[in-house]
């Protein structure tokens, strides 16, 4: 009887185990899955979709193994999340099971959601979080990878001390799963950081390091990407020699627009603009938009060597453009952010201290006294801003009036001091005639004519301005300003030679402009000097390549400017026309 009773447990007991063993087993697709996840995310991806419509029906342990296998496989293809809330659903799973192994890597997807979220405070404490629940699991190589996109981060913000460590973390795991491919970029990054920190000697070896040892223990194909940052680095440490033999070697077996342009730079400092134009074409025909800005730059440079000035134009006009783009994409990464990853857990201890009703009202009232203080401070700044403006304008004005009133002066007094001498000497000339003196007579005689000469002269010099007007509006270079129709047929050369033109026209031009604001610049010179020799605005826009509408505002804020009050661009063609 007990030997049938103690039968019935045993049996009661294997069916509990194995009931058990049942419920922890995995689907046949979703075992295909985890096996296809680090080679074919996408065929893993595949597998999963086809389980979506039973999972409803599975346990609850298994159905977030499912979701947390959807949640990797949609990170290794780069589809962006917009959403946290499947992968908190998730954690707060595994961590009411205590589950580490899982709850590591349920943490680490946090961080990669975060982060395609464009949070990045919440990324990081993701990713601490995950490297420290990594310090009680096994998994070298997810912490390999934690580590990685910290020290990724890390380096973002300039944080190059802590991104050095958190580097050499990741090569340590790396190194333990002999993950050859993760050290071999672990190197690079250290290459990196001792780059920026100018060391460029360890930066050299550590790239040599990575590039062999993706070269031996990965493939060639792989070391390409470290050997096209290698001949960059090469090339802008000024060995060119070594730049050109990484980067040629990088063609032979996986050719890429950074090795292109690298080859193209090179090229094109020894003066072989041919070959440098081949390899240059190659890169703006790709895609990476910051190579292509400085393909289009070089290209341009090499159209204007060889006398192609269209082409230069062009290819100016594209890099300015490309330029333009970006600056768009820099522009849409909030650096401020960046900046508060490091300190996140910190302001997030301190925001949990500022609960109670009274430290919110300091906190209120310190804003609004810090507001109102930055508010004094700027409206005093603008008060101090205008008054500063005005004295200058009043010194300018006088130091106008002062010149001209000097230089009138000036030349009124020598005519009057000459005429008096001129009248002294005619009354002592009859003296002397009445005396019979010849050689005094002959001598007063001379002083005479020499005064009076002078007095021509002077005159003459007030008249002067008027003939090298004359001779200006005839010159070679004012009728070329005034037959030119666009800004193609204007060079450096031409705006030099206009510049040197009117400075021996009008010789103060330039240093009573200047005493107007001192900050003038070149394309506001431009513009006086086109003024000055008394184009049309619809001609100078044509002549600058802007609009019409450009020149009128660029004229009123350069009348603002001066005078700190608003202006017509009538006025300021006044005030040019004057000077």
């Amino acid at each position: 009887m007990k030997s049938g009773r103690i039968h019935i447990l045993l049996l009661s007991l294997l069916l509990c185990i194995s009931c058990r063993y049942e419920q922890q087993s995995y689907p046949p697709l979703m075992e295909r899955a985890v096996q296809l996840m680090e080679t074919h995310p996408d065929s893993a991806l595949a597998c999963l979709d086809s389980l979506s419509i039973s999972t409803t029906e599975w346990p609850e342990e298994l159905h977030i193994y499912y979701l947390l296998l959807t949640v990797k496989a949609k990170d290794k293809l780069y589809i962006p999340v917009t959403s946290d809330t499947l992968i908190n659903r998730i954690i707060s799973f595994y961590e009411d099971k205590q589950d580490d192994p899982h709850l590591m890597e349920a943490y680490y997807y946090k961080g990669s959601t975060y982060r395609d979220m464009k949070d990045a405070p919440r990324a990081v404490d993701a990713f601490l979080r995950a490297a420290e629940i990594g310090k009680r699991c096994s998994n070298d190589t997810l912490n390999g990878r934690i580590y990685g996109q910290l020290a990724s981060l890390f380096a973002f913000q300039r944080l190059y001390h802590e991104s050095m460590e958190a580097t050499q973390q990741a090569y340590k795991y790396n190194l333990a799963c002999h993950n050859y491919k993760g050290m071999a970029f672990g190197l690079r990054d250290m290459a990196r950081i001792y780059d920026t920190n100018n060391q460029k000697d360890s930066a050299e070896i550590y790239y040599r390091k990575a590039y062999t040892l993706m070269k031996e223990k990965v493939s060639l194909v792989k070391a390409c990407s470290i050997g096209d940052e290698m001949a960059g680095f090469y090339y802008n440490q000024g060995k060119t020699d070594s730049a050109e033999i990484i980067a040629k070697q990088v063609q032979a077996h996986h050719p890429s627009s950074l090795s292109h342009l690298v080859l193209g730079k090179v090229y094109y400092q020894r003066q072989m603009f041919d070959s440098a134009s081949v390899y240059l074409q190659k890169v703006i025909s790709g895609n990476g938009i910051y190579n292509k800005s400085t393909a289009f730059s070089i290209l341009a440079a090499i159209s204007e060597k060889q006398k192609k000035y269209p082409e230069a134009y062009l290819y100016a006009s594209l890099c300015i453009n490309a330029f333009d783009s970006l600056f768009q994409i820099t522009k849409t990464e909030e650096v401020n952010k960046i900046h508060s990853l490091y300190n996140y857990n910190l302001s997030e201890q301190e925001n949990q201290r500022l609960q109670s009703k009274t430290e919110r009202q300091k906190l209120l009232l310190f804003q609004l006294l810090f507001v109102a203080s930055l508010l004094i401070g700027i409206v005093i700044y603008l008060l101090h801003r205008l008054r500063e403006r005005r004295r200058k304008y009043t010194i300018r004005e006088q130091q106008l009036q002062q010149i001209f009133a000097e230089q009138e002066a000036q030349s009124s007094r020598r005519i009057l001091e000459n005429e008096q001498q001129i009248t002294l000497l005619n009354e002592q000339l009859q003296s002397a005639m009445l005396e019979n003196d010849t050689f005094k007579h002959s001598l007063l005689e001379a002083q005479t004519k020499r005064l009076g000469a002078t007095n021509e002269q002077i005159r003459a010099i007030r008249n002067e301005q008027e003939m090298r007007l004359l001779a200006f509006r005839h010159s070679d270079i004012y009728l070329h300003f005034h037959h030119a129709t666009q800004s193609s047929e204007i060079t450096e050369r031409d705006w030099k030679h206009l510049s040197e033109a009117i400075n021996s026209t009008f010789p103060n031009f330039l240093r009573q402009l200047y005493a107007l604001y001192p900050q003038l610049s070149e394309h506001e010179l431009h513009i006086c000097y086109l003024i000055k020799i008394e184009l049309k605005r619809s001609i100078i826009a044509e002549l600058l390549n802007r609009s019409v509408s450009a020149i009128t505002n660029s004229l009123s804020r350069l009348y603002q400017k001066i005078y700190s009050e608003k202006g017509t661009a009538q006025q300021m063609e006044g005030i040019i026309q004057e000077l």
